[in-house]
């Protein structure tokens, strides 16, 4: 019995990151103890630790696992639409509105990393973190 009251608190505060590979329906999943740092220092950590190949800082991630940055991330549809893709991530289900230098995460979060786009039309932002789905030309 004094084995379990042990290990109870070591999960109890614990979190879980996962990283949707984009394109594919396979993630990366990894467990962590938050230590009152924000999400992108803890990110930061985490993917060096695991050696899992991004860019990026505690801002934000520019790209992950490989893919497109910059220039090579927008896609233009026709002259009036386009989508930009990049890396979004929600907390328990919900995406979150912040950098992830502004987040700090809590005991029991579930943090997911998608892929996704904004599209823009006519100079309108019509979208933002719609996660990427096999169907679209980036996927191909």
């Amino acid at each position: 019995m004094k084995i379990l009251l042990l290990l109870l608190p070591l999960f109890a505060h614990s979190a879980t990151i996962t990283i949707q590979k984009p394109c594919l329906d396979e993630s990366i999943k990894l467990t962590y103890t938050p230590l009152e740092a924000s999400l992108g220092e803890d990110m930061m950590n985490i993917l060096t630790e695991n050696q899992i190949p991004f860019e990026g800082s505690i801002h934000g991630i520019n790209t992950l696992l490989g893919t497109a940055v910059g220039l090579d991330s927008y896609e233009v549809i026709s002259d009036e639409r386009m989508r930009v893709y990049g890396w979004c991530y929600s907390v328990n289900g919900k995406n979150i509105d912040k950098l992830m230098s502004e987040y700090y995460p809590q005991k029991n979060d579930q943090i997911i990393w998608f892929y996704a786009y904004a599209e823009i039309i006519k100079d309108d932002w019509i979208s933002y973190c719609t996660p990427v789905t096999t169907d679209l030309p980036i996927c191909n």
